[in-house]
């Protein structure tokens, strides 16, 4: 029985923040300052935000608080709207969870949020709730390289021009010298610049998976990317501006692909290597959808002027971040869409810098 305040490890996480990352703080807590906190965390807040997200096609993570006594249980409490909360309860390798609804009468008889978290602290949450046995992670690591051949690549194009071509020489054969020649080449014109666009894009797409490995280690959140000769190895909370390109026309509707940067380096990995949604998912990170009629493979590298003056930024909020406190420089990390990538490299740093002494 827990009667008195004791340490116990809150955490929240935001709409905004990475799936994987939360703030946490060790607090003196009872049963009545752990409702408090619950009812005193802006909820409404967050529900806008993640309206506000998904009207920018931008994936959101599940606002949620949790309590959690080191080694003995933990209670996590979530929600996306208004309509009600979803209450998770864990112990020595158990779980269970419930939806907790805001109207009375959808709710279970005499279940509240605020009741749940006296059960917990209380030690009683189990007459309440039916524990399962968690099942074991999955942990196995992702290998990624190009699936396709240029052949594959090009199929549907070849299967295209071959048959148009064939028809076309039998025209310019069978018919008068004058029209038939004029008519296979407007026939060859005609067809290259239709192909075009697409015969574009593929090379593109293939110049850019072709020489790209890449290795993901869901146990350890670390990435590989080799490519050619180059490797990048970091954590995938270190994600920024990730973003998933479709297309709303059915002549490019497979032609998806996800785009990334980490720190100054940028990176793209194409449907030809896998399916972007899906190692998006794998990866989980937040990611916003862009729908382009033409997906014109762009990675947002930037020129050498471009370069320069993000360096002299860069420098400039070192000299400014160094009088933050670690609380607030963690707080930028935490809410990479409002800060420009320079100022999150500067933070960055200067935690590591600080980590290290």
């Amino acid at each position: 029985m827990i009667e008195k305040q004791m340490k116990i490890n809150y955490q929240y996480t935001l709409a905004h923040f990475d799936p994987d990352h939360s703030i946490g703080t060790k607090l003196d807590l009872d049963i009545g300052k752990a409702i408090e906190l619950f009812n005193n965390f802006n909820w409404d807040l967050e529900f806008e935000k993640v309206v506000e997200r998904n009207k920018n096609n931008k994936s959101s993570t599940i606002p949620s608080i949790s309590f959690t006594i080191p080694e003995k249980r933990k209670l996590q409490i979530s929600a996306t709207n208004d309509l009600g909360f979803e209450v998770y309860f864990e112990r020595d390798k158990q779980f269970s969870h419930i939806y907790i609804s805001n109207s009375v009468l959808d709710r279970p008889d005499g279940v509240s949020v605020d009741y749940l978290i006296a059960a917990f602290f209380n030690d009683s949450i189990e007459e309440i709730l039916e524990l399962h046995q968690i099942p074991a992670n999955d942990f196995a690591s992702v290998d990624l390289k190009i699936s396709y051949t240029q052949t594959k690549l090009n199929k549907n194009l070849i299967l295209i021009a071959v048959p148009s071509l064939a028809i076309a020489l039998f025209f310019a054969a069978t018919a008068e010298p004058t029209f038939g020649i004029p008519f296979l080449f407007v026939v060859l014109i005609g067809g290259y610049l239709l192909l075009l666009p697409k015969l574009r894009i593929n090379k593109s797409y293939w110049n850019n998976d072709v020489d790209q490995t890449i290795h993901y280690d869901p146990a350890s959140q670390m990435l590989t990317i080799k490519k050619g000769e180059l490797f990048f190895t970091f954590p995938k909370n270190e994600i920024e501006d990730c973003k998933l390109i479709t297309s709303p026309r059915r002549t490019y509707e497979d032609y998806n692909y996800m785009r990334f940067r980490w720190k100054d380096q940028h990176f793209a990995v194409t449907f030809l290597t896998t399916d972007p949604e899906a190692f998006i998912l794998t990866l989980r990170v937040n990611y916003e959808t862009i729908e382009m009629g033409y997906p014109k493979l762009y990675t947002g590298q930037l020129t050498d002027f471009e370069k320069q003056k993000k360096e002299e930024k860069y420098k400039e909020f070192l000299e400014i971040y160094q009088a933050w406190d670690n609380k607030k420089l963690e707080e930028v990390l935490a809410n990479t869409d409002y800060y420009a990538d320079y100022a999150v490299k500067a933070a960055r740093e200067i935690l590591k810098e600080r980590e290290a002494k």
